[in-house]
């Protein structure tokens, strides 16, 4: 295995244990795809950072960024289930900013 093979395993280990961690503290996130999860938040950082410069993240910045992100996605999958009343109902609440 090459270094930066070795490296993008530790990113995807680091990235798995805040996963892990944050689906265990909050149960909003427990119904997420873990796996899913975890390939899209290592794909996602590793096109736009090297492995060494994912591993610089202090700890605590590492999992803001991941929790907003899994935040957004649970967002997002509620805002799946509106029927299109209730779609439009929210996007007139949000355009009035209510």
């Amino acid at each position: 295995m090459t270094q930066a093979t070795d490296l993008t395993k530790v990113v995807e280990s680091r990235i798995t244990q805040i996963i892990d961690q944050l689906q265990q503290e909050h149960p909003i996130f427990q119904d997420l795809d873990r796996t899913q999860q975890i390939r899209e938040h290592t794909d996602g950082m590793l096109q736009h950072w090297q492995p060494q410069q994912i591993l610089d993240i202090p700890e605590d910045e590492l999992i803001r960024i991941v929790r907003d992100v899994m935040t957004f996605d649970r967002m997002a999958g509620l805002l799946e289930d509106l029927t299109p009343e209730q779609m439009q109902r929210f996007d007139e609440s949000v355009k009035r900013g209510n």
